[in-house]
């Protein structure tokens, strides 16, 4: 069997499964360490290449149960794009630097502007779907940090689109998701969390992504133009 078949076969795996839980686990967790470990990789740039590959698998498995529990979900379709989203502080970090390295002053601070009516909104996942307001980088029904969206926006999988405007029109309702590619991105982030955790010593929490993003676009903001100034 290929190397591509091989990977097909492992992402389509039972989620429910010990063993390919198991395995997921294990090579998640045996990558970051090794990442982690070189001493020729700075912490922040292994952690880069940890996410990257992850959100690479994650893709992948997305697909691919995506296509069999047939997910409605296309570009376009950005009712998820109203919930409140946790996510890890790198890849808050990961969004903040694709923004500032792709977007000009005039897009950032637009960004900024809708973040920090985001911020102040109570961590409530039904709280915040009830004001019904959108991520701060949505534009135009388009993510504008696609590329670097967090694992959960990237495992986020509905059977029905009409479901998912039928509940954000009227704030309530069931929405039938396909779970299996949000397990296996639970499975990974326990395995990067536990080798950072033990590798480096920093923090793995889970933080909001408007609240978080407001303060580390400042932050970044901040940095560069200390440098700027040597």
């Amino acid at each position: 069997m290929g190397e591509a078949k091989r990977k097909k076969a492992k992402i389509a795996g039972t989620t429910d499964d010990p063993a390919f839980q198991k395995s997921v686990f294990v090579e998640a967790f045996e990558q970051t360490r090794q990442l982690l470990s070189d001493p020729a990789i700075e912490t922040l740039e292994a952690l880069r290449l940890t996410y990257r590959a992850c959100n690479n698998e994650l893709d992948r498995a997305a697909a691919v149960h995506g296509a069999a529990g047939k997910a409605e979900c296309v570009p376009g379709c950005d009712s998820c794009c109203h919930q409140m989203v946790m996510c890890s502080p790198f890849e808050v970090l990961a969004i903040a630097r694709f923004l500032l390295e792709t977007k000009s002053p005039p897009e950032i601070a637009a960004i900024e502007e809708r973040l920090s009516r985001l911020a102040p909104l109570p961590l409530d996942p039904a709280a915040r779907l009830d004001r019904r307001h959108p991520c701060a980088l949505l534009e135009n029904g388009r993510c504008t940090a696609y590329d670097e969206r967090p694992a959960a926006c990237r495992t986020m999988l509905s059977a029905s689109r009409a479901a998912c405007e039928r509940s954000l029109a009227s704030k309530s309702g069931t929405i039938p998701y396909l779970a299996d590619a949000a397990k296996i991105a639970a499975i990974v982030q326990l395995a990067i969390d536990h080798a950072t955790a033990t590798r480096t010593g920093r923090s793995t929490e889970r933080v909001e992504l408007s609240r978080a993003l407001h303060i580390a676009l400042r932050s970044e903001e901040h940095t560069s133009e200390l440098q700027s100034r040597g």
